[in-house]
C-alpha cells in the first residue's frame, strides 16, 4: 500500500505576507499552491491513502478565506479520487467546554468512506494491507490490546499529533508533553507518523517513525528546511522524501557594517527577507534601516520581513588607577583613553571637558 504523509499544513499564517489585488494574504495563496501540487503528486504517484498529521488550520478560528481554500483542497481530492484522512492537531483543537475545533464544520460535511476527518482516537483497517491507530491530539489514549479485535494484516501504523522521543524541537513551543506515543519504540506496530514539529526527520527505522514536517516556512527557524512530503510503501517498509518549491526565506547577517552589497542580495528574489545587522555601539549611527529596506525591495524580494540592529556594547572594566583621590580631570582622561567612541571621539571628550569646567566653577 502506498501512502503519502504531510501534516503541519498551518493555513491561516499571514506573518510577513503582502496582499495581493483581491486582499488575499499571499502566504495563504502560497500554501495553496504548494497543496495543489502535493495533491497532483500524489495522484501522479497513484497512491492509496493521503494522510495528514493534524495543525491542519493555524487557530481554531479559522477566516473564511482560509475556510474557503480548506474546502477547495477537500474539493481537489475528491476530483483526483484520493482516499484522505486528516486528523486534529493542537492549533485545531479548542480546548473552550462544548467548542467546535476548526475541522468540525468539514467533519460535518464531507465525512465518507473517501475523505474523513478524525478527533477521537479510532482504529481503522485497509484491506489486509494496513491496520492504522488514528491518535489525534487529546484523543483517548489508544488501547493497544485494541489490535487483535482485527484480523492479522501486512503492517501496522499509528498516526498522531505528538512529541516523540528524540524528536528536533525547532521552533514550536511544547504545547504537548508525554502521551502513549512519545516511547515510540515500545509500540507494537511497525510506523509511527507524527506531526506538530515542523522540521522533517526521521527518528527510527523499526519502527519507521518519522514527522513529514510543515509544507511552507513559518518563520526563519525552518529556512534550511525542506519542505515536502514522505511516500512510504508499507510493504516493503520503504519511504521516499519529495520536495517542493516553496516560499523561501532569506536571512542576511552583516557584522561590523550596515551596509549590503551586491553578494548579499544574491538569493532574495521573490524571498521573504530578514536582515540582522551587528555593529559595536561606537558605530551605530551608521545603521540606516529605510535605505537597507530600500536597497532588499529594488533587489525583487517578496517582503521585507524584519531589520534588526544588533548592538555589541563596550565592556566596562574597573581601571585602578581610577581613584578618588585623583582630579576629575585625570580620572576623565584616564577612562577616555579606554575607550572607543569611532567617529564622535572628538565630540565625546570635548562635551566630558565641558561637563567637568562646570562642576568644578
Amino acid at each position: 500500500m502506498r501512502v503519502l504523509v504531510t501534516g503541519d499544513w498551518h493555513l491561516g499564517v499571514t506573518q510577513y505576507g503582502v496582499m495581493d489585488e483581491n486582499g488575499i494574504n499571499s502566504r495563504i495563496s502560497d500554501v495553496e499552491g504548494v497543496l495543489n501540487r502535493v495533491i497532483d503528486k500524489a495522484a501522479e504517484m497513484n497512491v492509496d491513502l493521503f494522510v495528514v498529521a493534524g495543525d491542519i488550520f493555524h487557530t481554531n478560528r479559522p477566516t473564511p478565506e482560509e475556510q474557503r481554500v480548506f474546502w477547495r483542497v477537500l474539493q481537489r481530492l475528491q476530483s483526483q479520487r484520493l482516499k484522505a484522512r486528516f486528523i486534529i492537531g493542537n492549533h485545531d483543537y479548542n480546548a473552550k467546554l462544548g467548542a467546535s475545533h476548526a475541522l468540525k464544520l468539514f467533519q460535518d460535511i464531507i465525512n465518507s468512506d473517501q475523505i474523513k476527518i478524525i478527533d477521537e482516537t479510532e482504529w481503522e483497517r485497509f484491506g489486509d494491507e494496513l491496520l492504522v491507530c488514528w491518535y489525534p491530539y487529546r484523543g483517548q489514549a489508544p488501547d493497544w490490546a485494541d489490535m487483535a479485535l482485527h484480523r492479522p494484516v501486512g503492517a501496522t501504523a499509528v498516526v498522531c499529533h505528538s512529541h516523540l522521543e528524540g524528536a528536533v524541537v525547532g521552533a514550536e513551543p511544547f504545547e504537548i508533553k508525554d502521551d502513549r506515543v512519545t516511547r515510540f519504540s515500545e509500540l507494537p506496530v511497525d510506523f509511527v507518523w507524527s506531526g506538530h514539529f515542523h522540521k522533517p526527520q526521521i527518528l527510527c527505522d523499526r519502527p519507521l517513525a518519522f514527522y513529514p514536517g510543515s509544507i511552507q516556512c513559518v518563520d526563519f527557524n525552518e529556512r534550511h528546511d525542506i519542505k515536502g512530503v514522505v511516500i512510504v510503501e508499507t510493504g516493503t517498509r520503504e519511504y521516499t522524501t519529495v520536495g517542493f518549491d516553496v516560499r523561501r526565506f532569506v536571512q542576511i547577517d552583516l557584522k561590523d557594517r550596515a551596509d549590503l552589497r551586491e553578494g548579499d542580495l544574491s538569493d532574495v528574489q521573490d524571498a521573504i527577507v530578514k536582515i540582522v545587522v551587528t555593529l559595536p555601539e561606537s558605530r551605530t549611527a551608521e545603521f540606516d534601516e529605510a535605505a537597507i529596506r530600500e536597497r532588499v525591495i529594488s533587489a525583487g524580494c517578496h517582503n521585507v520581513a524584519t531589520v534588526n540592529l544588533i548592538v555589541e556594547r563596550q565592556k566596562m572594566v574597573r581601571d585602578d588607577a581610577i581613584r578618588l583621590d585623583n582630579g576629575l580631570r585625570d580620572n576623565f582622561k584616564k577612562f577616555f583613553n579606554n575607550k572607543d567612541y569611532g567617529d564622535i571621539n572628538d565630540e565625546v571628550h570635548a562635551v566630558g571637558l565641558e561637563v567637568i569646567e562646570q562642576c568644578e566653577s
